[in-house]
């Protein structure tokens, strides 16, 4: 929520014990403040939390936005996916 509003939406589906992000998105008029961000940020702690330390995460090529967040992440791409491992610092 933002402003009291639901402006985006995330969705998990476990698979072969691998969790995947999918449907995943904030509405345009809200893009570009961080939301995207934050909404990821709450997701990978979902799954962090559940005990998963990877998780895959589907995006068109041609999503530059969401491509751009997604390796600011951390996220590797490979063939469809882009991957992402936990790892602990220190």
């Amino acid at each position: 929520k933002y402003e009291n509003q639901f402006v985006g939406y995330g969705q998990i589906v476990i698979n072969d014990s691998l969790p995947l992000i999918v449907n995943f998105g904030i509405l345009e008029k809200y893009r570009r403040k961080g939301l995207a961000n934050a909404l990821l940020n709450h997701l990978l702690n979902l799954l962090y939390e559940a005990g998963y330390k990877k998780v895959k995460i589907k995006v068109d090529i041609d999503n530059t936005g969401a491509y751009i967040l997604y390796k600011k992440k951390g996220f590797i791409e490979d063939d469809v996916y882009f991957t992402w491992h936990y790892f602990k610092k220190g």
